[in-house]
C-alpha cells in the first residue's frame, strides 16, 4: 500500500480544505449527492488511503447505515461491524477520534447540524508525525464534517417539504374522495335495508343482503381511515413525554396482549425526555404500531418496547416483535397508501402514523430480519427550551 502524505498544518497549504469542502457541499444537494461529494472532499483534503461514511437513522448510533467506503479491504458488512464501536464512541465525543494502528491512523468525526447527529465519517490516513500535523488533521476533518452535516440537514429539509407539498395534495383528494364515497355508501345501505324490509322471506335475497352491507361496513371502515387521513394537524403541540403516552396506550390494548398471551418487555428512557407532543395525535399511532406488532406476534411470544434518550435532548424508542419477516419489496412500499399485505387491512395505517410523525417534527422507520425481527423505530425531537 503507497503511503501518502498527512495533511499539513494550514500555514503550508495553499488552500483551505474546509473552506473548499464548504463551497463543494453549499450546493443545494440530496443527501446521495452529499455522501458521494463527501467521499470525493476527504480525499482532496486528507489524501486518505481509505475512507467510509455512515447515515444515522433519526441520529440514532445504533441504527448507522454505511453509505460510502472505498480503499477498505473488508466487505461493507464486515467493515460497518469492525468500525460500530469507534462511530458510537464518536457520537459522545465533541472532537475527532484517533486509533492508531502501526504507521497508519484511523479518524473518526460525527456528522452534526448543531445538536442533530446525521453520521459518521471515518478516514484512514498515514499516523501523524508530530502534534501540530495531528491537531491540524482533526481541525480539517471537524470543519468538513460540520459542513456536510449543514448540507444533510439542507437535504432533508427539502425532502421534508416536498413531502408536505404532496400530503397536502393528497389531503384534499382523499378528503373529497372520502365524503363522495360515504354519501354513495348510505344510498346502498338504505336500500339493501329496503330491500331485506320488503322481501324477509326469500333466504337467497337475505344471504345477497347480508353480504352487501357486510362489504358497505368493510368500504365505510376505509372512508374512515381516508377521512382520518386527510384530516389537517390541529398544530398544537405541547411539551410532555412520549412514554407517559406509552403508558395511557399499553393500558388501553392490555385485552389485545391478554388474546394472544403476549408478554411486553419494556424498558423507559432514562432520563425522561419532553418531547413537543400532540397527545391524541401520538397515542394514535403508537396505538396503530402495537396493534401491527401484536396482530403479526406469533401466539405466545414477547414483544419488546424499548426507549433511549440520546445525547441530543430527543427520545427515540423501538417496538419490536418475532413474526414473519417481511419481504423487501413489502418493506419498501410499506409506507405507501393503500398498500397493505393484511386481509380486510386498509393500507391506510402506517401511511397516518408515519403522517404524524412528520407533523411532530420526528421519523418513524421499519426494518426486518431474521435474526431481529421486524422493528418499528420512532424518533421525536426535544421540546424546544423556555
Amino acid at each position: 500500500m503507497t503511503r501518502r502524505p498527512t495533511p499539513q498544518p494550514a500555514d503550508r497549504q495553499n488552500h483551505d480544505p474546509i473552506a473548499d469542502a464548504g463551497l463543494a457541499l453549499a450546493r443545494p444537494l440530496s443527501a446521495d449527492r452529499v455522501v458521494a461529494e463527501l467521499g470525493q472532499q476527504l480525499q482532496r483534503a486528507t489524501r486518505c488511503e481509505s475512507a467510509a461514511i455512515a447515515l444515522a437513522d433519526g441520529g440514532d448510533p445504533d441504527a448507522l447505515t454505511l453509505a460510502h467506503h472505498s480503499g477498505f479491504g473488508e466487505s461493507p458488512s464486515a467493515l460497518a461491524e469492525r468500525l460500530a464501536g469507534q462511530w458510537r464512541a464518536a457520537f459522545a465525543s465533541d472532537t475527532p477520534l484517533m486509533e492508531r494502528r502501526g504507521e497508519l491512523a484511523e479518524v473518526t468525526a460525527a456528522i452534526r447540524s448543531g445538536t442533530s447527529p446525521h453520521g459518521v465519517l471515518t478516514v484512514v490516513v498515514d499516523a501523524p508525525a508530530t502534534d501540530a500535523v495531528a491537531n491540524e488533521l482533526t481541525r480539517v476533518l471537524s470543519g468538513i464534517a460540520a459542513h456536510a452535516g449543514a448540507a444533510l440537514e439542507r437535504a432533508r429539509a427539502v425532502v421534508r417539504l416536498e413531502q408536505r407539498r404532496r400530503v397536502a395534495t393528497v389531503d384534499e383528494v382523499t378528503t373529497g374522495l372520502a365524503h363522495e364515497l360515504r354519501n354513495r355508501l348510505f344510498g346502498i345501505s338504505s336500500a339493501a335495508q329496503l330491500l331485506r324490509f320488503r322481501v324477509n322471506e326469500d333466504p337467497a335475497v337475505e344471504k345477497n343482503v347480508g353480504r352487501i352491507l357486510r362489504e358497505v361496513e368493510r368500504m365505510n371502515s376505509t372512508v374512515n381511515a381516508l377521512l382520518e387521513f386527510g384530516q389537517p394537524s390541529s398544530g398544537s403541540l405541547v411539551p410532555g413525554d412520549p412514554d407517559r403516552i406509552w403508558d395511557e396506550v399499553l393500558e388501553q390494548q392490555r385485552g389485545l396482549f391478554e388474546s394472544k398471551a403476549l408478554k411486553l418487555q419494556r424498558v423507559r428512557a432514562e432520563p425522561a425526555r419532553q418531547c413537543p407532543i400532540d397527545a391524541p395525535q401520538l397515542a394514535s399511532a403508537f396505538t396503530n404500531l402495537l396493534v401491527n406488532a401484536a396482530d403479526a406476534a406469533p401466539e405466545g411470544t414477547d414483544l419488546s418496547l424499548t426507549a433511549v434518550a440520546p445525547p441530543d435532548g430527543s427520545w427515540r424508542c423501538r417496538l419490536a416483535n418475532g413474526g414473519p419477516v417481511i419481504g423487501p419489496d413489502a418493506l419498501r412500499r410499506a409506507f405507501d397508501l393503500f398498500f397493505t399485505t393484511k386481509e380486510g387491512g386498509t393500507g391506510m395505517g402506517l401511511p397516518l402514523c408515519r403522517r404524524i410523525l412528520d407533523d411532530h417534527g420526528g421519523t418513524l422507520s421499519l426494518e426486518s430480519s431474521a435474526e431481529s425481527g421486524t422493528v418499528a423505530t420512532v424518533s421525536l425531537p426535544a421540546a424546544p427550551r423556555p
